[in-house]
C-alpha cells in the first residue's frame, strides 16, 4: 500500500502494536473474568480500529488518536496515583502509570513527528479509490 512516508507508517505500526499489547496486558492484570469479557473485547476492537486508521494514514486521525490517548491517561491518572499508596495495588498502579507515560509519548509522536504527520495526509477517497 502506498504511503506518503514509510518511516512514519513504521512508527505508527509500532504504536499500534503497543496499543494491542497494552490492551491484552491490562486484561491479564485485571484478571480474566467472564463478566469482563465484553468490555475487554470492546477495548480490543477499539485498539484494532485505531491500528487500522494509523496504518492507512487517514488525514487528521493522528490528532484524534493522540487526543484519545491523552484523555485516557488523564482519566485514569488520579486512581493510578492513589493506588501507589496501597501496598496491594502498588505494582499494578506503577504498571498503569508507566503505560500512561508511554501513551503520552505516543500521543506526542503522533502530533509532533514530521514523518508521522506526513504519513497522515490521505483522505478517505484516496483509500477507497473514490477520487479516481
Amino acid at each position: 500500500m502506498n504511503t506518503n512516508n514509510e518511516s512514519g507508517r513504521t512508527v505508527c505500526v509500532i504504536i499500534g502494536v503497543w496499543l494491542l499489547f497494552k490492551t491484552i496486558l491490562n486484561a491479564f492484570i485485571n484478571g480474566i473474568n467472564i463478566s469482563d469479557l465484553p468490555g475487554d473485547a470492546k477495548e480490543l476492537i477499539i485498539a484494532i480500529a485505531i491500528c487500522v486508521f494509523m496504518f492507512l494514514g487517514i488525514k487528521y486521525s493522528n490528532y484524534i488518536i493522540a487526543g484519545v490517548l491523552a484523555l485516557i491517561v488523564l482519566w485514569y491518572l488520579p486512581g493510578n496515583i492513589s493506588g501507589l499508596g496501597n501496598s496491594d495495588s502498588f505494582i499494578r498502579s506503577l504498571i498503569y502509570i508507566l503505560e500512561g507515560g508511554v501513551d503520552v509519548l505516543c500521543a506526542l509522536l503522533l502530533c509532533l513527528g514530521s514523518n508521522i504527520r506526513e504519513h497522515f495526509t490521505k483522505s478517505f477517497s484516496d483509500i477507497t479509490g473514490g477520487g479516481q
